[in-house]
């Protein structure tokens, strides 16, 4: 599934625009949780199905380049996008 958004970099403090591949982990209801990423970065959601044929994703995204030796010192960042269902 293709989901959109914007990632807020708490490192940078700057605001993107994204498009992300996500593959869907677990569903229990209007509820999911989801990982994937795009060329730069890996995100972490958690995705709500709404009665529209659109869901909402929130969660957070980590550098695809400091991912092998995780530093605790590099902040995450936080997503907010949306996915349209047909």
């Amino acid at each position: 599934m293709t989901v959109r958004g914007l990632e807020y970099s708490l490192e940078s403090n700057n605001l993107s625009p994204q498009t992300l591949l996500m593959l869907q982990l677990l569903e229990k209801g209007r509820l999911s949780i989801n990982l994937g990423g795009n060329e730069s970065i890996a995100v972490g959601t958690i995705g709500y199905k709404l009665d529209l044929p659109i869901a909402i994703h929130g969660g957070i995204t980590y550098p695809w380049k400091n991912i092998a030796g995780f530093d605790y010192r590099i902040k995450p960042g936080v997503f907010a996008g949306f996915e349209i269902r047909f």
